[in-house]
């Protein structure tokens, strides 16, 4: 980090992407994997919305792509269901679906730092950062709230807990750390360097398809209903139709596997 500005960047920039997903993991608890992922991915809404305030160039693809999204948001947040704690999963809520909508607060300015951060800091040394102010943020908060924290790898209190030697602890934290970290996250935060945070910010609207495929597999997601189908779909018009209408940075670089790289991202995180 060259500058103060840089410095102050990273900050907010790791503030925005630990309330981005903080919500969204919160979210889980209340409301089901397709709504979570559908609402707390409306950063692009709010992209637009700000250029439009800010009195930014759009144009009428992404105006009209975002509109069409947030129709589809809206449709899917009509398919809600009443809060059964004997449900063998979590049914979507309009509560749940609120908290996943105010992280995509923190996508905005998580996306549009990072956006400005990457031409002048390198992608590891971003991610250090990143996840370097996740943790110190994650543990002043548990701290704050009382909760029982403990030096060992105890699989519930310990620090490293995570090392702990069972089925879901150690595997699980080696699949986030390499494939939805350094392919998912990365694969983003590398594509930023050739594309607007808005693109990106459209394009992770894809991650509900994959996200209830895979769901429905493991038996933590129920078959979405009709409005969420139809609600879905228009949110994925929307998102083709942004980024068909939203160029490249001017920054020419091989186009093929930028795009290639921000698609892998999308399925594995």
């Amino acid at each position: 980090l060259h500058t103060c500005v840089d410095v102050v960047s990273m900050v907010f920039a790791g503030i925005g992407y630990c309330f981005f997903l903080g919500t969204f993991i919160y979210a889980l608890t209340m409301t089901s994997v397709s709504h979570a992922y559908i609402f707390n991915n409306c950063h692009s809404l709010v992209l637009v919305l700000g250029k439009l305030v800010f009195r930014h160039p759009i144009t009428s693809g992404q105006l009209v792509g975002s509109l069409i999204g947030l129709v589809g948001g809206i449709v899917t947040t009509m398919d809600f269901h009443p809060v059964d704690p004997n449900a063998p999963v979590t049914l979507p809520t309009m509560t749940g679906d609120l908290v996943a909508f105010v992280g995509a607060l923190g996508g905005v300015l998580y996306l549009t730092l990072a956006e400005r951060l990457r031409p002048n800091v390198d992608l590891m040394v971003f991610m250090y950062y990143l996840d370097l102010i996740g943790a110190i943020l994650l543990l002043t908060i548990m701290a704050g709230m009382g909760m029982p924290l403990e030096f060992s790898i105890d699989p519930h209190f310990g620090l490293w807990g995570w090392m702990a030697p069972v089925a879901n602890r150690l595997p699980v934290a080696l699949y986030i750390i390499f494939v939805c970290d350094f392919i998912g996250t990365m694969g983003y935060v590398r594509a930023l360097y050739y594309f607007e945070p808005i693109v990106i910010s459209i394009v992770m609207l894809l991650e509900p398809i994959f996200a209830t495929v895979i769901g429905i597999l493991v038996h933590v997601e129920a078959v979405p209903g009709v409005l969420t189908l139809c609600g879905g779909l228009l949110v994925l018009a929307g998102t083709a139709l942004v980024i068909l209408k939203s160029p490249p940075k001017e920054e020419i670089k091989p186009r093929a596997s930028s795009v290639a790289t921000c698609f892998q991202s999308v399925v594995i995180r």
